[in-house]
This record gives structure tokens, C-alpha cells and sequence, in this order.
């Protein structure tokens, strides 16, 4: 969040923030618009909604994936760049599926386009399933849930000693935006033919 931001300043666009909870329109030299955002009750009213009231559970949600958030409009496509706390169960993929849904439902411009830029954290394949079935097909796609976009390998300093000297491989990262807007993407690097990893094994 912090690259795309100074990215965004060293080429002349004015951004404004809300305490993580806005979402600033913004047009090179010029800001147009500002708009407040309350994600906070809208994650709230997902997870109300599903069921969802473990405490710890629901802190992760509302502390860590709203923190989380950012939002920003450009030329009449709305982006959006979350990192979320990871799903641990088929209701919290649905919970972050319908939170993603709601902010691009509320922000995307009239006649407008959004991308979605998100970690969803979703490491097991039958929770991005969940996700990718709460989403709504005819209007949003999906690109990279079947490619691996993240390899970690833990070293004997970590603290699950469990994990110790393991290597994981999985698809967390995913780009959504409108059903024919985006047809392929790059990964780089391609973590299907390549056995590099963070950090170093070496």
C-alpha cells in the first residue's frame, strides 16, 4: 500500500485519507472528490449477518482486514487493495467475498470500472472455492485462483516448530474486476516452474 501510494504522489496525484476509513477520488493535480467510508460497520453487518460472533475471530476481521483496506478512485475505475486476516473456515471466505462485493456495490462510478487487488490469505482450496461461489459470476472475475502466487519457507527460527524447514506453496493472491475487462496476467515469479522461495533456503 505504502509503493502504490508514494507512486501515486510522485506523479502529481493529491490523495487524501480518513483514519483507513476513506476512500479519496483523485485526478492528477486535482482532487475531485472526497467521500467518507464506514468499513467497519459494513464488515460488521456481513459477519452479523452470517453468524460469525467469536471475538477473536471477529477482531480479525474488523481490526486486521478493514485496516487493511484501501480504497481509491482514478478516471472512473474504482481500486481497491486489501490484505486480509486469513479465513479460517467456509464462513469467513464468504464473509471477505461479501465484504469485497459490498465495497465495490457502494464505490464502483456510474458507468465506471473497479479492480481488486487483494491477499486474500486463503490458503486451503476448498475456502477459495467458498470465496469464488459467494462472488457473483456474471459481473466479476477472477484471475490467478489456480495459480500459486505466494511460496514461504520457514526457517528453524520461527515459531511453530512444526513448520519448521517446510515449504508452502499456494494461490492467496487474487486480482478481481469486471467479467470481460481482463483476460491475462503475469506472475513474476512464475511459482509453477521456478523453486525459488522468501526467505532464502540457502
Amino acid at each position: 500500500g505504502r509503493v502504490f501510494h508514494d507512486h501515486l504522489v510522485e506523479n502529481g496525484y493529491q490523495i487524501i485519507l480518513h483514519d483507513k476509513t476513506g476512500i479519496a477520488t483523485a485526478t492528477r493535480f486535482t482532487l475531485v472528490e472526497t467521500v467518507q467510508l464506514d468499513l467497519r460497520s459494513i464488515m460488521n453487518e456481513i459477519l452479523q449477518e452470517i453468524g460469525i460472533t467469536e471475538p477473536k475471530i471477529k477482531k480479525g476481521f474488523v481490526e486486521t482486514t478493514v485496516s487493511r483496506t484501501q480504497l481509491l478512485i482514478i478516471e472512473n475505475t474504482l481500486i481497491v487493495n486489501i490484505h486480509a486476516k486469513e479465513p479460517k473456515d467456509p464462513e469467513g471466505a464468504k464473509a471477505l467475498a461479501i465484504y469485497i462485493e459490498r465495497i465495490i456495490q457502494k464505490n464502483t462510478p456510474i458507468d465506471g470500472d473497479f479492480i481488486v487487488c487483494s491477499d486474500t490469505n486463503l490458503g486451503k482450496v476448498e475456502l477459495l472455492d467458498h470465496f469464488k461461489q459467494t462472488l457473483r459470476p456474471s459481473s466479476i472475475c477472477s484471475l490467478g485462483e489456480t495459480r500459486p502466487t505466494t511460496r514461504k519457507h520457514r526457517s528453524l527460527l520461527q515459531a511453530q516448530p512444526e513448520k519448521a524447514k517446510k515449504t508452502v506453496t499456494q494461490p492467496k493472491d487474487l486480482i478481481l474486476a469486471k467479467q470481460g475487462t481482463l483476460s491475462n496476467f503475469t506472475i513474476t515469479p512464475d511459482l509453477e516452474t521456478t523453486t525459488q522461495s522468501l526467505p532464502n533456503r540457502n
